[in-house]
Formats: C-alpha cells, sequence, structure tokens
C-alpha cells in the first residue's frame, strides 16, 4: 500500500471539514495523528466536539483565562490526538506540561537528556530510551515532528476541559486498567473495574 502524500491528507481533512462543519485544520491535524479510518476520524471528532463545546460554554468564565476559542482551534486537535491515540504519553505530559515540548525537540533530532530518563518510565516502566519509546509508540515520533509549530500554550486549562468528575474518573479508571493488563497484573484488574463500577453507581458503559 503506497503511503499517504500530503496533498491526499488536504483533500481528506477539506471533505471531513464540509460534512461536519470545522476548520479543516482541525481533522488534518487528525490525519497527521493517524486518525485516518472512518471510525478513528468519528471517534476524534466526538472527543474534540464535546471539549470544543464546553470551552464555549466556559468562554465566558475564568476557567478559560483571557484567551478566545477562536485561538486554540488546533491546539485542541493536537491534544486530543495525543490524549486518544497515545494515553499513556499524554497522562505524562499532562503530569509534566514541560515534558512535551522536550520530547517535541527530540523528535526532531536533539538528544534525550539523561536526567529526563524519569519521563521515559512514566509513561512505562517499560520503556528503557528514547528509542524504544518511539517504537512502542508508533508514529509518535512523527507527529511530534510535523506538529512542532503548534506549541501547547494553553495546555494546562484545555487539557481540564472535561464534562464532569466522572469524565475525569473514568479517564484515570481507563489507564491504571491498561496498565494492569499489559503488566497481566490480575488483582489490579479486578481492583480496577470494581472501583469503576462503584463510582458508577452499577451503569455499564459499553462504547
Amino acid at each position: 500500500i503506497p503511503p499517504i502524500n500530503k496533498q491526499d491528507l488536504i483533500l481528506f481533512a477539506k471533505k471531513t471539514a464540509l460534512s461536519h462543519g470545522i476548520s479543516a485544520d482541525v481533522p488534518y491535524i487528525a490525519a497527521l495523528g493517524f486518525c485516518r479510518d472512518a471510525r478513528k476520524m468519528k471517534h476524534f471528532l466526538n472527543m474534540y466536539k464535546l471539549k470544543m463545546a464546553l470551552a464555549h460554554s466556559r468562554a465566558g468564565s475564568k476557567y478559560l483565562s483571557d484567551f478566545l476559542v477562536k485561538d486554540i482551534e488546533k491546539q485542541l486537535a493536537k491534544i486530543v490526538v495525543l490524549e486518544y491515540q497515545y494515553p499513556e504519553f499524554y497522562k505524562t505530559i499532562a503530569s509534566y506540561p514541560d515534558a512535551l515540548e522536550l520530547f517535541t525537540r527530540v523528535a526532531r533530532g536533539a538528544s534525550f537528556p539523561s536526567e529526563k530518563a524519569f519521563l521515559l518510565g512514566d509513561v512505562n516502566q517499560k520503556i528503557s530510551s528514547i528509542d524504544v519509546l518511539w517504537r512502542a509508540y508508533s508514529g509518535l515520533k512523527e507527529f511530534l515532528s510535523v506538529t512542532y509549530t503548534i506549541p501547547l500554550e494553553n495546555f494546562d486549562v484545555l487539557a481540564r476541559l472535561k464534562t464532569s468528575k466522572q469524565e475525569a474518573d473514568l479517564g484515570e479508571f481507563g489507564f491504571r486498567l491498561r496498565k494492569a493488563i499489559y503488566a497481566s497484573n490480575a488483582e489490579e484488574i479486578t481492583a480496577s473495574l470494581d472501583s469503576a463500577f462503584l463510582q458508577t453507581s452499577g451503569e455499564l458503559i459499553v462504547d
């Protein structure tokens, strides 16, 4: 299968933007983040539109600081790609916001500083080097490299665009469960499921 070239992505983005009433920049960023089939693009757009609706609803409050909603489209699209496609990596950069700039510089050729090795372990304890990180999270290096012109200046605010505490709790549950499954930790898997069951009052959540 031949690689998708830039012109293909632009046409795909324009078509998607037209059908969903959004800026073409948004699906273009999603496509750069490998959301290129209908299912992945649908999930991306659902997350993006939900977070953008929240941003609009809170635009008049101090929650969104002093910046304008119209100025955050690209930043929000980049955040949604990272959160959706690379949740473990996203959790690390949410905990260490300066880490994103570091990983972006490294993706573009800079050396990874040895004193920052703890960030690799924070992403996943099995990540022993930057090369292992890039191999483990296919496409992440390329995505960070090509979107370096979209700095997440408002990351701390945009990362908190959650509909409720329950949504935030479920995100934490998903991360905890993935790590337990990856480590084949049966006790932690059971504990995660029990915790989610209690938090949702016994409601079953399905995709």
